[in-house]
């Protein structure tokens, strides 16, 4: 779990472009909610991956279901990401970028393997639908298709 967590801190980085490649682009998108934290606060970038720790303790137990909550979150998250995205396009922001398709896809996946994970339970499935879950939140479900800051 320590190291589901470490990768997601490597992902959020890396999608505020802390790795290079400039940003916002494809492979860094620039989070909105992070990259304004992160003008004020710097240490907010570590908040998905804190919020990962902490949503999934009943991981730590070796639990192999997913969660109600956790698909609330889901689909909770993917109507908030909709509404961004309409918002942005209702703007002409971001107009050409391949983000809300990549955003999309990324839903379908953490959706397909929560719906997996609900019907043949399993550990892995488990960790790794909570970890794309959180990484998709994280990163491209917000991202800022504005002018950079």
């Amino acid at each position: 779990m320590v190291a589901l967590g470490v990768a997601l801190q490597i992902a959020v980085l890396q999608a505020l472009g802390l790795f290079g490649g400039g940003s916002p682009s494809l492979t860094a998108p620039t989070p909105m909610p992070l990259a304004l934290l992160a003008l004020h606060f710097l240490p907010a970038v570590a908040l998905p991956t804190l919020a990962f720790w902490l949503w999934t303790v009943p991981l730590f137990s070796g639990a192999t279901e997913f969660p109600r909550r956790s698909v609330v979150l889901l689909v909770v998250g993917g109507a908030l990401s909709v509404l961004w995205f309409a918002a942005a396009a209702w703007q002409r922001l971001g107009v050409g970028w391949p983000l809300p398709l990549l955003s999309v896809g990324l839903f379908l996946v953490a959706a397909a393997l929560a719906g997996s994970c609900r019907l043949r339970p399993s550990f892995w499935k488990n960790a790794l639908a909570h970890w794309l879950l959180f990484a998709w939140l994280g990163s491209y479900a917000f991202a800022w298709l504005g002018e950079v800051p």
